[in-house]
């Protein structure tokens, strides 16, 4: 057996964020890994210490970003907190301190003389970045395999601080995450691991999605290096930093009070506009279709399946038996909050058999991955709230289905995809790791001799994808032209907002490889904001996407009416009588408008 890699943790404090001590605590659990010194700074000086005055006065320029992100994060909490403080005592006791003092410029720390020997006397492989300054000199070649540490950002766009602002100030979809070996230039180390997460409406959210991610990306790189060997592990590494990098935007650096100002502006008038369009318009899931040979790839020459206003369909998957159409599909009733599975037929004239269910549990379903084996007919559905990934056998086609096993268990896993490949069956999914991660952004694959069986083994490159613009699953796996295919969603505008078409590259027990070769977005019809599953079965293609139907014709009338007339009253031309007369009735027309919204408005779910 191999011996464990040893490795050096660098900290300002013995408190840490909750992200930072979920990955200590998967290094000291693991078998090939162990933290054997911890070196704390001693020229550390938490600004706690400091007046509060002082600090107030010292860094009043940048006081109203500390407010907006201490403002937000107490009236938006996270559950579970990425940056709760955590005390690492009982978790690293044993481990042995060593506290040294940098030697300081204005913003590099160098570590020298004694302090830089000490570190060497512990032949360390690894050391982990989670505190000091920029680290310069010497001290970069130390440990055997480098300085490890994290950049929140994309080095690629974005070098420098705060994590997260300048991506959501400067209107990007989606957050960079870089575990990298530090090298003397800033933010531009050999990259480790690269990752992305959405950028969503509000700050905190992003950044503690952002944060639980990463927690797993040492140990995960760790494990690797451990496994493949010192050679085969930076053989890789050097391949994936073969070109060179280019960066030409600014350093950023911490935002002004004026920068924050536009940040709020934008902030909210993004958080208006969001809640005016729920107010007046139903988000609501609906199904596309087109009967052509081979697979239909013209969007805009699809025709819409519209459900009832009280529910949405979506996840459509495709059986074509006995010369006959069937498209199985999540049903998701608003009253009841949660989904079930139905199927509908339709023939090539278009015409819509009944919407009947054909599974439902006490938990939401969604997803109904249909597929075929020895003849029989089965059905891995999504079921993450119940943390399985269940196989369903048809008894009666095609509306009986019975419940065999879970394929996996105590997993938080959502679009399960299998698909058979040389002599292997590949199970493909996204799966969250860290809870208060997204369930977007990775992509995780298995494989077992059978898709009927209970041992299903992971990858040993877990995660395959690491990108919230391509991980997801969005429909079955298919051959085109001898070459094999992967839908996957684009989630990085909003849920389910694209679909991409992955070419798979490697498909094996020790590798995965797939890119992008072409995908679709939601521009083909104005009422569309989404394309997000497709699925092909001899010439019946479909997609569903998310569709604006106004919630109540007469209400959104008595809304526009009432701002029209509040806007009139208020013009200082109008006599002071008929200002109070206008202001009355846009008063009454905007409450009856209200009290429409409360009893039209429905919860929107999730597909």
């Amino acid at each position: 057996m191999l011996e464990k890699l040893k490795i050096g943790v660098m900290l300002d404090s013995e408190n840490v964020p909750a992200w930072a001590f979920s990955m200590l605590e998967k290094i000291q659990q693991s078998e090939h890994a162990e933290i054997t010194l911890v070196v704390m700074n001693g020229s550390f000086n938490p600004s706690e210490s400091q007046p509060y005055f002082g600090r107030i006065l010292k860094n009043w320029q940048k006081l109203l970003y500390k407010t907006y992100i201490e403002v937000e994060s107490r009236l938006f909490k996270n559950k579970p907190n990425a940056f709760e403080s955590k005390y690492i005592g009982p978790l690293l006791s044993g481990v042995p301190r060593l506290s040294v003092n940098p030697r300081q410029t204005q913003f590099s720390d160098y570590i020298e003389g004694n302090d830089l020997d000490s570190i060497r006397n512990h032949d360390l492989d690894v050391i982990v970045r989670l505190g000091f300054r920029i680290l310069r000199g010497e001290i970069l070649k130390t440990p055997r395999y480098g300085i490890w540490s994290y950049h929140h950002s994309d080095n690629m766009e974005i070098r420098g601080w705060p994590p997260g602002f300048w991506e959501k100030q400067e209107g990007k979809s989606v957050i960079g995450t870089v575990l990298q070996i530090l090298t003397e230039e800033l933010d531009n180390g050999v990259v480790l691991y690269r990752s992305f997460t959405a950028t969503h409406q509000l700050l905190s959210r992003s950044l503690n999605q952002c944060y639980w991610k990463s927690a797993s990306f040492v140990p995960r790189m760790l494990k690797e290096l451990h496994f493949l060997g010192e050679e085969h592990f930076f053989a890789k590494v050097h391949h994936d930093n073969k070109s060179p990098t280019f960066y030409s935007n600014r350093f950023y650096t911490a935002p002004n009070n004026f920068q924050v100002v536009k940040f709020i502006w934008i902030q909210f008038a993004g958080f208006v506009k969001h809640k005016l369009v729920r107010f007046l318009f139903l988000e609501q899931w609906v199904l596309w279709y087109r009967f052509q040979d081979g697979l239909a790839t013209t969007l805009p020459q699809y025709k819409k399946i519209v459900p009832p206003k009280g529910l949405f369909w979506a996840d459509p998957f495709v059986v074509y038996k006995e010369g006959k159409y069937y498209i199985y599909l999540e049903e998701f009733e608003y009253s009841r909050k949660k989904g079930r599975l139905s199927v509908m037929s339709i023939n090539e004239n278009g015409e819509l058999g009944d919407v009947k269910p054909v599974l439902d549990k006490p938990y939401h379903l969604s997803y109904p991955f249909v597929f075929e084996f020895e003849g029989e007919q089965y059905m891995v559905p999504e079921t993450e709230q119940n943390r399985t990934i269940e196989l369903y056998k048809c008894q009666e086609f095609p509306h009986k289905w019975e419940f065999q096993k879970n394929l996996l268990e105590d997993i938080n896993a959502v679009d399960a995809t299998l698909f058979q490949y040389d002599g292997k069956w590949w199970l493909f999914a996204n799966v969250v790791e860290n809870k208060g991660g997204s369930d977007w952004d990775e992509l995780f694959l298995y494989y077992a001799d059978s898709p009927l069986s209970s041992n299903w083994i992971s990858h040993p490159r877990n995660p395959v994808v690491s990108d919230v613009r391509r991980a997801r699953p969005a429909g079955k796996l298919f051959m085109h032209n001898g070459e094999i295919f992967r839908p996957s969603q684009d989630c990085s505008v909003r849920y389910g907002y694209g679909l991409n078409i992955n070419q798979v590259e490697v498909l094996n027990e020790r590798e995965y490889k797939e890119h992008l070769t072409t995908s679709a977005k939601p521009n083909w019809d104005k009422s569309v904001s989404t394309v997000h599953t497709l699925n092909h079965e001899n010439k019946l293609t479909v997609i569903d996407s998310i569709c604006y139907r106004p919630k109540s014709s007469w209400y959104v009338l008595a809304f526009v009416l009432a701002v029209s007339i509040f806007t009139l009253a208020t013009y200082p031309p109008v006599h002071e009588h008929w200002q109070r007369v206008l202001l009355r009735t846009s008063m009454v027309l905007l409450t009856l408008s209200l009290l429409a919204l409360l009893k039209f408005r429905r919860p929107h779910g999730n597909s």
